[in-house]
C-alpha cells in the first residue's frame, strides 16, 4: 500500500538533499527516494531494494527527458498544468509501465 505524503509537501534540499539520480535518455535530475516511490508500487519496491545503499540511479532509456520532467513534478506536487496532450499521453503510457514492471 502506498502511502500519500501531505499535500504539496516537498523535502528542502538544504535539510534533505536529494539521495538519487533518475536518468531518462541521458540525461540526468537528482530526486529523493521517498518521493519517487509515490509514483507506483513497483518503484516503491524497487526503492526499498536499495534503500541502504548510498548511490542509486534508476535509468529509464525509453523515456524523454521531458516525460520525466512531468513524472516528477507530479511525485514532487501531486499536480502538474500547462502540459500539451501529447505530454499527458506520454505520461500516462510512462506510469501504465511503471505498474507493470
Amino acid at each position: 500500500m502506498l502511502l500519500p505524503a501531505a499535500p504539496n509537501w516537498v523535502p528542502s534540499p538544504s535539510l534533505c538533499p536529494p539521495d538519487m539520480l533518475v536518468m531518462a535518455q541521458g540525461e540526468v535530475r537528482s530526486a529523493h527516494r521517498v518521493i519517487l516511490a509515490r509514483l507506483s508500487s513497483v518503484l516503491q519496491r524497487m526503492l526499498h531494494l536499495c534503500q541502504d545503499e548510498e548511490e542509486c540511479c534508476l535509468i529509464l532509456p525509453d523515456v524523454s527527458p521531458a516525460t520525466l520532467d512531468i513524472a516528477r513534478r507530479i511525485a514532487y506536487s501531486g499536480m502538474v498544468g500547462g502540459v500539451s496532450r501529447h505530454a499527458v499521453r506520454e505520461v500516462s503510457l510512462s506510469c501504465v509501465f511503471l505498474i507493470h514492471i
